[in-house]
């Protein structure tokens, strides 16, 4: 995990995307210049999240392995820890309408806590009250938020959105259940309905999904709520 404090010189602008998942360490474009953030800020939530993020990858694989007879008979089961979005969009709150650097990483940091549509929505409803009307970019990034919720309930580790197009990276361990369950074989009716848009294919012992024709993230948090539609 890269905390904004460890950004190192030469970083060009058209180098950064954004990463959804491990707020507050993000890489955005106008928290590129704040290289020193205090520790109190982010050093130390960071720390406590990454403790965490380890422990439920341990969690999960142990669900897998030594624990599997116990939790085989889960009917709803998380596949994997969380979600990681990675895309060049313009997802972030703009300096223009979040002035302080500090209170935007403290937002991002919020922002990450929030678990359900409700708290979500009242994030929204108090950044109303503050600044204003919300841009298109927060928007965007509010969705991201949903995508990733969404994501991670399909088994995705991994959302890329560039080029127009969305990479979505199944569970890395090819022993996982996973490729047992309804939701893995529902995503793969999804692919035969739509061959022409979709392609899967295996990359370093990663299986992985490519949908063409995703230019925002509004398009592709409905292409994954029709992958879960049940």
């Amino acid at each position: 995990h890269l905390a904004l404090g460890e950004l190192v010189d030469g970083v060009g602008e058209e180098d950064v995307h954004l990463v959804v998942g491990e707020f507050p360490q993000h890489v955005l474009r106008d928290e590129l210049v704040f290289k020193a953030v205090p520790e109190e800020v982010v050093g130390r939530d960071a720390a406590v999240q990454e403790a965490l993020d380890f422990l439920d990858e341990a969690i999960l694989e142990l669900k897998e392995t030594e624990f599997q007879d116990i939790f085989d008979k889960e009917e709803e089961k998380s596949y994997v820890a969380d979600c990681t979005i990675e895309t060049d969009m313009e997802v972030r709150f703009p300096s223009d309408y979040i002035n302080s650097t500090q209170e935007r990483v403290s937002l991002y940091s919020e922002l990450d806590r929030t678990k359900t549509e409700e708290s979500l929505m009242k994030f929204t409803d108090h950044l109303i009250d503050r600044f204003g009307p919300i841009p298109k970019q927060v928007n965007d990034l509010l969705n991201t938020v949903r995508l990733r919720w969404i994501a991670k309930d399909l088994g995705f580790e991994k959302i890329l959105l560039r080029h127009h197009n969305m990479t979505a990276y199944f569970v890395s361990n090819q022993a996982s259940k996973y490729y047992e369950s309804a939701t893995y074989m529902q995503i793969m009716q999804y692919i035969m309905s739509h061959p022409k848009r979709t392609a899967l294919k295996e990359a370093n012992d990663k299986l992985q999904l490519t949908v063409k024709e995703v230019s925002t993230v509004t398009q592709a948090l409905e292409l994954l709520r029709e992958m879960n539609a049940k």
